[in-house]
C-alpha cells in the first residue's frame, strides 16, 4: 500500500505547478544541471541531484545550478533547501544562497534561513543541522529559475575549504510538461509500494 496525495495543482503565469505529498512530506526536486561551477574542482557534478555526501568546499568560489524548465516557486514556507556535507562543522555562515530568474538581477534568501524541511529523496542525509530551507518571499520574485551557491571563505574550492556542499533540494517547483505531473505521481507510488 502508498500514500500518495497532490496537495494542489494550479497554473502559476504560463507553468503548471504542483505540490505533491507523501504522506507528510513534499516531493523534492533536485536539480541536474549547473550553469557555472569553479575550475578548481575535479568533478563539480558531485553536487547534483539527490544529496550523497558527495562534495566540495566552496571556499569564495560559487555555483550556479540551473532549473531548466523547472522552477523555484515561492509558495507558503521554505522553496529550496541546501544541504552541507553530513560531518564536521556547521559552515552555513560561509555561504549565501542567492536567487534568479534572468541571471542579470540575483536576490540573496539567506536571512529566511531556517531549520530545514524534510523532503522525499533526501533521506540520505541525515543530521539536521547541515541543512537548511529558504524561502523566496520578500525577493519579489514570483519564481526563480537559477540558484547560486555562494562560498563566503577564502580561496578557491577544493576538498573541504568553506562550506562543503552536497547539493539543493526544490520543495515548491513547476512541473516542466502537463503529463509531467501524472509522470511525477507514478514515480512516487512506485518509489512508497510496500
Amino acid at each position: 500500500m502508498f500514500d500518495v496525495r497532490v496537495i494542489a495543482v494550479a497554473v502559476c503565469g504560463s507553468s503548471l505547478w504542483a505540490a505533491v505529498s507523501l504522506g507528510a512530506e513534499p516531493i523534492g526536486y533536485f536539480p541536474e544541471f549547473l550553469l557555472t561551477a569553479p575550475e578548481t574542482v575535479n568533478d563539480p557534478t558531485v553536487v547534483l541531484d539527490a544529496p550523497d555526501d558527495r562534495y566540495f568546499g566552496l571556499g569564495e568560489d560559487f555555483v550556479i545550478y540551473t532549473l531548466g524548465a523547472w522552477r523555484v516557486l515561492d509558495l507558503p514556507g521554505p522553496d529550496l533547501n541546501v544541504y552541507e556535507a553530513d560531518f564536521g562543522a556547521v559552515e552555513f555562515a560561509l555561504v549565501d544562497v542567492l536567487v534568479s530568474e534572468d541571471r542579470r538581477e540575483w536576490f540573496s534568501v539567506k536571512a529566511t534561513m531556517a531549520e530545514a524541511v524534510n523532503i522525499v529523496g533526501d533521506e540520505r542525509h541525515n543530521r539536521a543541522t547541515h541543512r537548511k530551507s529558504f524561502d523566496l518571499a520578500g525577493t519579489g520574485l514570483a519564481e526563480a529559475k537559477y540558484v547560486k551557491i555562494q562560498g563566503l571563505g577564502t580561496g578557491p574550492a577544493s576538498g573541504t575549504n568553506g562550506f562543503d556542499l552536497d547539493a539543493i533540494g526544490v520543495i515548491h517547483w513547476t512541473v516542466p510538461a502537463p503529463g509531467s505531473l501524472f509522470a511525477l505521481i507514478g514515480l512516487a507510488a512506485i518509489r512508497r509500494r510496500r
